[in-house]
């Protein structure tokens, strides 16, 4: 009983001692419990020494301890007969995001991944695997098991004032993008720990549209539940889904400290947050959307039950015990219970807590019950990680294996996520022409913060003040670009200090000081170590420059005021008038305002303070470095919407793809996969249903319908638009006065809508699709009668270009289509099948093979013959000229063509070779001319010289 509840805590602890008499070593050897978090701001990290070292001996001691059994505490002697505990693995959780983020805990010793928001910003779930791949290996490496995170919250409506905000700690603005990155990230975990890292998605159900900041305080999300369902919820749906691939389930989820008006109703002093929420949060569960996911043991992990803004708001300063939150927590469906200790005396409380919850048990009912199924989660999710349980388990015996960082997959990545927010990409090229000149001068201001791995660790800067003065020297001075005595870094706490008036510090000159109390005869210099010249002061160095660049990373523990930068726009616009002003946003990319934003020339969007990310600001300046359009959220100060942004983009018009099913189910036209991108240029080709082939009755049978698919709806950034976008679907009948009609409104699944259309006229019908703005080329179909049979023409739209815009999306083979031998609307003979909609590709090589080996014998032939390397080069193109002639006229199907058809995929090789022959032909045909007459014109002058010869005598 008592083994039961202490593996349902999850706890923190101090320090990162190895003292096998360390109080947490002294606890998980005496109650075994279910796991404990590392942090940052326990000091459970330290980079003074080899971190990774470090942390791999330590989780090695935390397994070695949670599996070592003493004798049991009321039983001195125990008896043979007594069944011996199996040793279960110790969870050992991190939340590892990335480098920058108030929530990254590891600094170093590990790859430096980008932020949500910059893999958000690539548009491509692809680059989250390869994020959470490495994440997933480098942390099996280090000894943890458990991942707290991806963040799956939604910033839909920014607000910079929101103390609550999470900057680039998001996916995105987007419900459908953040839940696709969020499952990619998944796989990649699982993928990249060998399934040996579990993970646990967070905050769960959302804290996106709080108002406060979660971290020290209780938010309240006021929106209804349709909205929470619609936007917030949405995301951990997705995460949660057992459909398809479930490597990219999550295998739990954090529940949050927040307050939610649409599932709690009217929040007052007494709505619990839902986390301890026992009616709100069981309701939650049984939604579709999650019921089964926690029925095959998906885990619900709590909030740190002494949250300081729980602690303070519901807690009244009562321990743990006294306010029942544990078992509130337990019952409200809660599997693993978070403990944030933040000292030992903490620690030590926590028998207490467990005692209290041993006395709830022993009364059995629906709380023992409910620990039973929490512990059997928790017990089968750890055996999932590491199989059977036994001595030894998830205790690592190989040697730590040296770091292999993925930088260049980091570096591609930040390429990638290199956005332009503002201005319009047209105005661009007016505004930054040129890259900066060889000999301009250059001011960088960095906003940097100042964070240490542990509270004894060296302070650290991100990024460094002259990281990007750096990286450009780095690139740009070998080649001459830049000069370095004309660039100069400042950081934004000087800034500061210079709006407010405040004076510099003075550099201390170089000097040399003799040593006190010698004599002259024995006095010795002693040099002070030589200093760099002076950088000019801030407000000089803004005068003389050319070209000001900001990096920007609002939102996150930065020094120097946040607002100092717009405060100098404002206030002095002297210094910064004429000059080239470039923005980037290393965070969140909105808290600049519209006035601020109208005197910078350009601002684009890094989303990551990575040092990869600099690099990519240096390549940016010196227009190195093509910008992606639209950011992952909305912009108000740029006009940019994101939800607008996410439309179907009416410039390009999408396609209609159609399939005749009748009653039986039968698809008498199959047509492509709808995976293909949309495009202007379309080809219109008949697709006619034969009656009598399948003996449909004289009159069409009732039930009889169109399918119709659209190809993949595209967004106005060029990708595909979200899960859930209605689309439209009428139908023109023109012979019935031009009847008009919505037949199907539908929604879209991977950028693809699709319905169903029962014809209800004979004559001439016209289907469109119509999504927002975004109108598809029309699908022509006939229903009409033929011989006193009903006949159904479809004219389908053949698209001509095919881009994948989803990295999974695959272009299908278009079928061959079924042609009907009576309808006038063909005038294939019997016996013609109709030709198939592209040309296979196999084709296409064997007439290019064809065509060398053609070659290959022309010329080898012409030069035995005493050909020179004109002649020769000429034979070869008149060669190439027959294959692909004669290739031609089969795939064209001009006259001829359909004779050989029943030739099969033989028809193609033999025109090629044919035409190569003919040339070969019309080749030797013609220097057998040309010899005839040159044989001609040699007796024609000889005869001509011996007339002249005899004239003369």
């Amino acid at each position: 009983m008592r083994k039961k509840l202490r593996r349902l805590f999850l706890v923190t602890f101090t320090g990162s001692s190895l003292d096998p008499a360390a109080p947490i070593f002294q606890i998980l050897r005496r109650y075994h419990l279910g796991g404990v978090v590392l942090t940052r701001a326990n000091d459970n990290f330290d980079d003074r020494t080899d971190v990774r070292a470090a942390l791999y001996a330590l989780t090695g001691l935390l397994q070695r301890a949670n599996q070592d059994f003493p004798v049991s505490e009321t039983e001195a002697t125990p008896t043979p007969k007594a069944p011996q505990q199996m040793p279960q693995p110790l969870f050992i959780a991190v939340a590892h995001g990335g480098l920058g983020l108030r929530t990254a805990e590891l600094l170093s010793g590990t790859t430096a991944l980008p932020s949500p928001l910059a893999i958000g910003a690539t548009w491509k779930p692809e680059n989250a695997r390869l994020v959470g791949l490495a994440t997933g290996r480098e942390l099996r490496e280090l000894g943890f098991n458990m991942l707290l995170g991806p963040n799956l919250d939604v910033v839909s409506n920014p607000n910079p004032a929101n103390p609550g905000d999470l900057g680039s700690g998001v996916f995105g603005g987007d419900a459908f993008w953040v839940g696709e990155f969020g499952r990619a990230y998944t796989r990649g975990v699982h993928a990249g720990s060998g399934r040996r890292v579990a993970v646990i998605a967070g905050t769960f159900p959302g804290l996106g549209s709080g108002d406060r900041d979660a971290a020290v305080e209780v938010p309240v999300v006021s929106k209804p539940l349709d909205e929470l369902q619609a936007v917030d919820l949405r995301t951990f749906a997705a995460i949660a889904s057992l459909d398809g691939n479930t490597e990219g389930a999550a295998d739990g989820l954090v529940t949050g400290p927040a307050l939610y008006a649409g599932l709690q109703g009217s929040i007052s002093r007494e709505t619990r947050p839902l986390a301890i929420d026992e009616s709100a949060l069981k309701v939650l569960l049984q939604f579709d959307a999650f019921r089964p996911w926690v029925e095959l043991g998906g885990l619900l992990v709590s909030l740190p039950l002494n949250h300081p803004g729980v602690r303070r708001d519901y807690l009244a300063g009562q321990n743990l015990l006294a306010s029942n939150v544990a078992y509130t927590a337990l019952m409200a469906g809660n599997d693993l219970l978070q403990v944030s200790v933040q000292d030992e005396d903490g620690l030590a409380a926590l028998p207490a807590t467990l005692g209290g919850l041993v006395n709830r048990y022993k009364q059995g009912g629906v709380f023992s019950a409910r620990v039973d199924q929490a512990v059997t989660r928790i017990l089968e999710l750890k055996q999932e990680l590491y199989g059977k349980f036994g001595a030894g388990a998830a205790i690592n015996t190989q040697p730590l294996e040296p770091l292999v960082p993925m930088d260049s997959e980091m570096a591609a990545i930040a390429g990638e996520a290199f956005t332009l927010l503002a201005p319009a990409a047209a105005d661009l090229a007016q505004r930054l022409p040129q890259p900066p000149a060889p000999g301009a001068r250059i001011v960088f201001l960095t906003q940097t913060q100042l964070v240490r791995q542990c509270s004894q660790c060296r302070p650290q800067r991100l990024p460094a003040v002259d990281g990007l003065q750096v990286a450009v020297e780095r690139a740009y001075g070998p080649i001459a670009k830049v000069r370095s005595q004309n660039l100069s870094s400042y950081d934004f706490v000087e800034l500061a200090d210079f709006l407010a008036g405040v004076g510099p510090i003075p550099v201390p000159q170089t000097t040399e000081t003799p040593a006190p109390e010698s004599s002259p005869a024995t006095a010795t210099p002693t040099p002070v170590p030589t200093a760099t010249a002076p950088r000019p002061l801030i407000a000089d160095a803004l005068r003389d420059a050319v070209w000001v660049v900001a990096l920007l990373q609002p939102a996150q523990a930065a020094e120097g005021a946040p607002s100092s930068f717009q405060r100098l726009l404002a206030t002095r616009p002297d210094l910064l008038a004429g000059k080239k002003l470039v923005v980037f946003a290393l965070g969140a990319p909105y808290h600049m305002d519209a006035a601020a934003l109208s005197q910078i020339t350009a601002y684009y969007g890094l989303f990551s303070a990575a040092p990869v990310f600099i690099d990519v600001a240096a390549q940016a300046l010196f227009l190195d470095l093509t910008p992606r359009v639209g950011g992952p959220v909305s912009v108000p100060a740029a006009a940019y919407y994101l939800a607008e942004r996410l439309l179907p983009d009416p410039a390009q018009k999408f396609e209609l793809l159609t399939e005749l099913v009748f009653p039986s189910g039968t698809a008498l036209t199959p047509s492509p996969e709808p995976t293909l991108a949309l495009t202007p240029a379309a080809t219109l080709s008949p697709t006619v249903v034969d009656p009598a082939a399948t003996a449909v009755p004289p009159t069409l049978p009732e039930g009889a319908q169109v399918k119709v698919s659209t190809t993949m709806l595209l967004d106005f950034n060029g990708n595909i638009v979200p899960d859930g976008t209605q689309v439209d679907f009428e139908v023109l009948y023109k012979d019935a006065n031009a009847l008009r009609e919505i037949f199907a409104t539908a929604f879209t699944m991977q950028g693809v809508a699709q319905a169903a259309l029962a014809p209800k006229r004979v004559g001439g019908i016209e289907i469109r699709a119509v999504s927002g703005s975004a109108i598809s080329l029309p699908a022509p179909l006939l229903v009409s009668d033929v011989a006193g049979e009903t006949a159904i023409v479809v004219l389908t739209l053949t698209p001509s270009v095919t881009p994948s815009a989803m990295p999974a999306a695959t272009n299908a083979p278009a079928p061959q289509a079924t042609v009907d031998a009576n309808s006038p609307a063909n005038n294939l003979k019997a016996g013609e099948t109709a030709a198939q909609a592209s040309t296979d590709p196999r084709d296409l090589l064997s007439a290019l093979f064809i065509n060398i080996a053609i070659v290959g014998y022309g010329w080898d032939a012409a030069r035995r013959n005493g050909r020179g390397l004109v002649q020769r080069f000429r034979f070869a193109l008149g060669i190439t000229i027959g294959v692909w002639l004669a290739y031609d006229l089969y795939v064209l199907k001009l006259p001829g063509a359909g004779l050989l058809q029943p030739l099969g995929a033989l028809a193609p090789v033999l025109c090629a070779a044919g035409g190569g022959l003919v040339a070969l032909a019309v080749d030797r045909y013609k220097l057998q001319l040309l010899a005839g007459w040159q044989s001609g014109s040699r007796r024609l002058q000889a005869a001509w010289l011996f007339m002249r010869a005899g004239g003369f005598r």
